[in-house]
């Protein structure tokens, strides 16, 4: 009973213990499966702990900086509230207190002449000085800056003026004056005006760009047949300096670069008829310090002719009221037939 001989159907021994042992096998693999469960567990768990608390320092330093932010948008909050009042004025007012900033502003840059204010006058105008520059590369804006200052400060009783010379229709400037309004009669108390040109070197001994538009009218007012012989004369006073650069220029030639369009300019002028006080001098950029002391040599024998000139009117003017005394002291007798 307990040991059948048949294989197909054993006996109930064998039917026992063949149950057991599988039962034990069941077991052991149970025990390899729950232990490698527990260890996943364990490990989602430390992950969500160390996630979680990553999270928790997070939102730790957003809210710290978002109350920082929220205390600066609150002050600013509250400026805005006390400056964003419904203003009980019209809005005529806020125009008058910036028309007033603006006045303020003005007043503050210091107490400049109304020639820097207003706009470019005529370089014809009587009583004047007008300094202009060809300047690409600075050198001689900064020799035209310089000559503006200084000549205010010698010449305070006259009117003076500095530009580029892009800035001027020449054609009209050297043709039409003041004078020429009924409004504006001529006096003779009044100064031939005074042009002062500071002309760099281009390439080639070319006119700068900026320069350019000065060049077309000189030749233009030289060749045109329509024109008046001199028509600058006893009208336009004039001191040009050139500027360049050595490096650039050929010494064997007859016709040096540097200083062209200046030499130009002079022998054009004097066609039109312009007096040049001073000899053209020609500064070298390319030599250490010779262009700026080219320059003040050149802006002392302008002080010199400019002395002169205001000497000898004041010498004419005292010669002229000598002769009208004397003429007032005599009598006069008239001779009856």
């Amino acid at each position: 009973f307990l040991h059948t001989t048949n294989r197909n159907k054993p006996g109930w021994f064998s039917r026992v213990y063949r149950s057991r042992k599988n039962t034990c096998r069941s077991m052991d693999r149970s025990k390899g499966s729950t232990l490698t469960t527990v260890v996943l567990c364990a490990t989602t768990a430390a992950v969500v702990w160390l996630y979680t608390q990553h999270r928790l320092t997070d939102e730790k330093d957003r809210s710290n900086h978002t109350d920082s932010k929220d205390r600066g948008t609150n002050t600013s909050d509250t400026a805005i509230k006390i400056v964003g009042k419904p203003a009980t004025k019209p809005p005529v007012a806020q125009v008058d207190v910036v028309a007033h900033n603006k006045n303020a502003t003005t007043s503050e840059q210091g107490s400049s002449s109304p020639d820097d204010d207003a706009q470019l006058f005529r370089i014809l105008r009587r009583n004047s000085i007008t300094i202009v520059h060809g300047s690409v590369t600075g050198t001689c804006l900064q020799m035209a800056t310089d000559l503006e200052r200084w000549c205010r400060n010698q010449f305070p009783n006259r009117k003076i003026q500095m530009a580029s010379t892009q800035e001027f229709d020449w054609w009209d400037e050297l043709l039409n004056d003041d004078e020429d309004e009924p409004n504006n009669p001529p006096s003779k108390k009044q100064v031939v005006p005074l042009l002062l040109v500071l002309l760099p070197t281009y390439t080639d001994g070319t006119w700068t760009p900026p320069a350019m538009a000065l060049q077309d009218a000189l030749n233009e007012l030289e060749s045109d047949w329509r024109i008046a012989k001199n028509p600058l004369k006893n009208k336009l006073q004039v001191g040009i300096m050139g500027v360049g650069s050595s490096e650039y220029d050929d010494r064997n030639s007859t016709n040096p670069t540097m200083g062209r369009p200046a030499r130009q300019a002079v022998r054009q002028m004097q066609k039109l008829g312009a007096k040049c006080l001073l000899r053209l001098q020609v500064g070298d950029a390319a030599v250490g310090r010779h262009a700026w002391d080219t320059y003040v040599d050149w802006r002392t024998r302008l002080e010199t002719q400019l002395n002169k000139k205001v000497k000898s009117q004041k010498s004419n003017s005292n010669n002229n009221a000598d002769k009208f005394e004397a003429l007032k002291g005599t009598k006069t007798t008239i001779a009856t037939p």
